[in-house]
């Protein structure tokens, strides 16, 4: 009994450790902001196998940003971006156009 509760109490500050790790950003933040901070804190884009890029988002769905998995067909519609730091996978959801702003970070498949 003795092992287990020694193994649990050395998994606690890591699981922990991990919920605490998907970043937040403040109310009106741009994705070009929260992107440069992305990158500083050591997360790296993580391209889809597949997107879906309508023709009028193009300002963000684009070659420069391979983090962004999809967004809304209509101008201005909602986008969401994978970033990706060691094992934990997070997703950015963005609204609004030119300047889009971070609505949501957490992690993957946002609900």
């Amino acid at each position: 009994m003795k092992p287990l509760v020694v193994i649990l109490a050395l998994m606690l500050p890591t699981v922990c450790h991990a919920a605490a790790e998907v970043p937040s950003f403040a109310s009106g933040t741009t994705y070009a902001k929260a992107r440069t901070s992305l990158r500083s804190l050591g997360w790296l884009p993580a391209p889809q196998a597949s997107r879906r890029c309508p023709e009028l988002r193009r300002d963000m769905c684009n070659d420069r940003q391979p983090e962004i998995v999809s967004c809304a067909a209509a101008a201005g519609g909602a986008c969401s971006a994978r970033w990706r730091r060691g094992r934990l996978i997070i997703e950015v959801r963005t609204v609004g156009e030119q300047p889009a702003t971070v609505a949501r970070v957490c992690r993957t498949k946002c609900r």
